[in-house]
């Protein structure tokens, strides 16, 4: 019934799949097929589960930027305000300081007008002096001159004087 000659055995078609299998058992063994591809999966569960964190921070990072270009209009509205408020306040203490300035020059300017006018004023009062004495001593001496029983009379009374001067 059964032969189990050696000749048969190699001719089997069992026997060959046997062998085949116990060769990529083998092949298997030594290419260490297993850990490489056990490697191979870890390798992509990794890299799904970096992607899925790199997919999660970036949801977040759109989720923050969205929030903050929401309120991105009122803000530059803020800073657009607050930046009128600076100009305004500069524009009033630039004011302030344009007045202050121009009160102190005319100030300053009335004080010099006031001065200039008691110099002019104190000079020609001295000049118009001098020009009265002048005047006045050419009056006396030419009516001195002109009339010499004046002069002695005036001579005489000098004299007077000085002799009742206490000394």
């Amino acid at each position: 019934m059964f032969d189990f000659s050696w000749s048969n055995i190699l001719n089997s078609n069992a026997f060959n799949f046997i062998l085949m299998v116990l060769v990529f058992v083998w092949i298997w063994k030594a290419a260490k097929a297993g850990e490489k591809i056990e490697t191979a999966k870890q390798d992509v569960h990794n890299n799904i589960n970096h992607s899925d964190e790199l997919k999660e921070n970036a949801k977040q990072e759109l989720h923050k930027t969205q929030k903050s270009l929401e309120n991105l209009e009122e803000e530059l509205k803020e800073i657009i305000n607050a930046a009128k408020q600076t100009i305004e306040s500069f524009e009033a203490k630039t004011k302030e300081e344009l007045e202050s300035l121009i009160d102190n020059a005319k100030k300053t300017s009335d004080k010099r007008i006031v001065n200039e006018e008691n110099q002019t004023n104190s000079r020609l009062v001295k000049y118009i002096g001098e020009k009265s004495l002048t005047a006045a001593k050419k009056q006396i001496t030419s009516t001195l001159s002109d009339n010499k029983e004046l002069h002695r009379k005036f001579i005489s009374q000098v004299i007077d004087n000085i002799d009742g001067l206490e000394i």
